[in-house]
């Protein structure tokens, strides 16, 4: 690997971690797929130590962004279903005065 690709490693994980902490889920996705791009020609390459560690902490990162995306799609989902309860609930209201 190129001392550049090393550099690309350090960069990619704190661009994710970024993306992460900042919710900016589209950025975190393009990350995604310049990781894949990146890592697959290592894949059947020896790594040194170093690079197997900038390759771990990016895969931590990722790890990380992941679960916080999880967490951020669960709370979305509650407040669609929330939403959604308080629809119902102003519709019928609205229903019920239109009756009177």
């Amino acid at each position: 690997m190129q001392p550049n690709n090393s550099i690309s490693l350090k960069v990619l994980t704190a661009k994710i971690q970024q993306a992460a902490e900042t919710e900016n889920w589209s950025r975190l996705q393009q990350l995604d797929d310049v990781l894949r791009t990146l890592l697959l020609p290592l894949k059947s390459k020896p790594k040194t130590a170093q690079q197997q560690v900038q390759i771990t902490a990016l895969m931590a990162a990722h790890r990380q962004a992941y679960l916080a995306l999880q967490q951020a799609q669960q709370i979305l989902q509650q407040k669609i279903a929330t939403a959604d309860k308080e629809k119902e609930r102003l519709d019928a209201y609205q229903s019920a005065n239109s009756m009177e």
